[in-house]
């Protein structure tokens, strides 16, 4: 079905989970005769440097952005390129007006198929207002096909344009090597997560004044605004350490090292460290909030799931779990299990791959 056709994928940045992806959707649309060209709205991490994945092995551009305040990132040469690459389809990220709205007009002007990739849920703050939905719904009746990450964000889409449609895909990362694990001493607990206040690391530090300290440790890795209020609130907890920013090969290191990862978030789209801490099978402790729960979890079977907030009932599953080495045994094992058998990159590029297809056979808006 791929052959002749030159595939074009808008994305933001080139990081260590999506190059894989990319890497292996191309190769397939390159077996069958076709083109897979992606399009990098952004080049710069700033901060997260740690998502950094190196330069793509396949064909791919960086488009010249300017930063919006409070509206994203704006491409300045989108339409040029899209021209001089001329797709014969083409997929857009989110519901940006500033890079999606322009990519659904060009699509329409050329006469070639469009869709949507969305990881966005119903609840996300973002989805609230009234305009925005409005904005989003004539975006989405633009797309002649969609591709959600996870059912969450299947069930959003539906919501918009109930006749779109669509495949459920993959929001996921590369599957390490599950590690060894000493289990002497305290258990060495960790959290990775921007240091924003929506991920509610605040919860899991104050939850720590509970936990002694013979009992379990916390690194929290991540930059962002609120690390300095952070390792304030976390001043006298010795065995509580703020790392920030710190590089992917230490990132690896530190799952390797962990023996229970923490997910406190108040809100996540998705939750990419969930999928990364099962995939290496780690025991996790997961807050309700995070969009992969929906996909991934089996609540007391392959992740312990809380309400956000709450530190009183985060430092006892810490402790109960500190003190039970064959349930974290048992809980890893069955997280990894569940990401090996139905979560790789392999079942993504598998779900990109069937919504590419499924693009290609419709030539017009469902709506």
């Amino acid at each position: 079905m791929f052959s002749g056709e030159r595939v074009g994928v808008l994305t933001n940045l080139p990081t260590h989970y999506r190059l894989p992806l990319f890497a292996s959707i191309a190769r397939r649309i390159g077996a069958a005769g076709g083109e897979l060209r992606v399009f990098f709205s952004e080049s710069r991490f700033g901060t997260r440097e740690y998502l950094h994945g190196g330069e793509p092995g396949f064909p791919h551009e960086y488009l010249r952005a300017l930063h919006v305040p409070g509206a994203g990132t704006a491409p300045l040469d989108l339409e040029t390129r899209l021209a001089s690459y001329s797709p014969t389809i083409l997929l857009a990220p989110g519901f940006s007006p500033l890079v999606s709205g322009r990519a659904a007009r060009f699509a329409r002007r050329s006469g070639v198929p469009f869709g949507l990739w969305s990881g966005e849920p119903p609840h996300a703050p973002t989805a609230a207002s009234r305009s925005r939905r409005l904005q989003r719904v004539a975006l989405v009746r633009k797309a002649g096909f969609a591709i959600a990450y996870g059912g969450l964000a299947a069930a959003y889409l539906r919501s918009l344009a109930p006749r779109l449609p669509l495949v459920v895909g993959r929001n996921t990362t590369p599957v390490r090597a599950p590690a060894l694990r000493a289990g002497t001493g305290p258990l060495s607990a960790l959290a990775v997560s921007q240091a924003i206040p929506r991920k509610g690391l605040d919860t899991v530090i104050d939850a720590f004044r509970l936990v002694p300290a013979e009992v379990a440790t916390l690194t929290v890795i991540g930059d962002g605004s609120a690390l300095p209020r952070l390792r304030e609130r976390a001043r006298g907890l010795g065995h509580v350490r703020l790392a920030g920013a710190v590089a992917s090969a230490a990132i690896a290191e530190e799952y390797a090292r962990a023996e229970l990862f923490l997910f406190p978030t108040r809100f996540d789209v998705f939750g990419l460290t969930l999928v990364e801490a099962m995939a290496s099978g780690i025991p996790t402790i997961a807050s309700s909030a995070a969009g992969a729960v929906y996909d991934l979890a089996d609540p007391g079977q392959n992740a312990e799931i809380l309400e956000p907030g709450g530190p009183v009932s985060w430092a006892g599953a810490v402790n109960r779990l500190a003190g039970d080495q064959r349930e974290r045994d048992r809980m890893g094992a069955a997280a990894r299990a569940t990401i090996e058998s139905r979560w790789t990159v392999q079942h993504a590029a598998d779900s990109m791959v069937a919504g590419l297809r499924l693009g290609l056979m419709r030539t017009g808006a469902p709506e």
